[in-house]
C-alpha cells in the first residue's frame, strides 16, 4: 500500500462471520477473534460456535449479536428470569452457575495480570452462594411507567439504556424485596 493509503477494516457493518467464542467479559459479552480482532457478542458464552453479525465495528474491536448458532456451549443453560435478556439487573443468566463462578474467577486474574501487570502468588478460590437464587442483598429499582399498562412500576433498566423493564420478582433478590415492591406499587396506584 501506499504511504497515506488507509487499509480497509477486516470487517464491515451487517456482516456475519463465523465465530468460536472462547471467553468472556465481566459485562458479560462473550468474545471471539476474526482477523486479528476482538468481537464481543451479547448473549454468548465461552464455547459457543456461532454465525456473528456485525453491529459496530471501531479501529481494534467489533460488535456483534448471534445471527444463527451452530454449537452451542457445554456451560450454556435456560434462564431462571422471564425477562432476562431485556433486564439489565444481571448478565450471566444463560450459563450455568458454575461456569459464572469460573469466568469471574478468570476476570479477577486477567484483571491482576493483564491490567495490574502483577503475577499474584494464590488467588483464593470464589466461593459461590450456598443457592443460585435470592442472594443478593441489596438493589437499586428505578421507578416509572409500565410501558404496557401505563401504571406505577419499579424495574431495571434495559442494557446500555434508560428505558425501564418491570421487574418485582427478580430471581436474584429474596422474596421479601418482590413482596416490598409490589406493595409500593399498589401505593402508588
Amino acid at each position: 500500500m501506499s504511504r497515506g493509503s488507509k487499509e480497509a477494516p477486516p470487517l464491515r457493518k451487517n456482516q456475519i462471520i463465523p465465530l468460536q467464542i472462547t471467553g468472556m467479559t465481566a459485562e458479560g459479552q462473550g468474545v471471539g477473534h476474526f482477523c486479528g480482532l476482538a468481537v464481543f457478542v451479547a448473549h454468548a458464552a465461552p464455547g459457543d460456535e456461532a454465525d456473528v453479525r456485525i453491529v459496530k465495528v471501531q479501529k481494534n474491536l467489533a460488535y456483534g449479536i448471534i445471527e444463527q448458532m451452530h454449537t452451542p456451549s457445554s456451560d450454556r443453560t435456560a434462564p431462571q428470569c422471564s425477562v432476562y435478556p431485556k433486564c439489565g439487573g444481571c448478565v450471566f443468566q444463560h450459563i450455568s452457575y458454575e461456569a459464572e463462578c469460573r469466568i469471574k474467577a478468570q476476570i479477577v486474574s486477567d484483571a491482576f495480570t493483564r491490567i495490574g501487570h502483577l503475577e499474584p502468588e494464590t488467588l483464593l478460590p470464589i466461593y459461590g452462594a450456598e443457592k443460585p437464587s435470592g442472594y443478593r442483598n441489596k438493589t437499586q429499582y428505578p421507578c416509572g411507567t409500565d410501558p404496557e399498562t401505563g401504571k406505577p412500576c419499579f424495574g431495571f433498566y434495559a442494557p446500555r439504556s434508560h428505558r425501564l423493564v418491570p421487574v418485582n420478582d427478580c430471581k436474584l433478590q429474596p422474596e421479601r424485596f418482590g413482596d416490598i415492591l409490589r406493595i409500593c406499587e399498589a401505593q402508588l396506584a
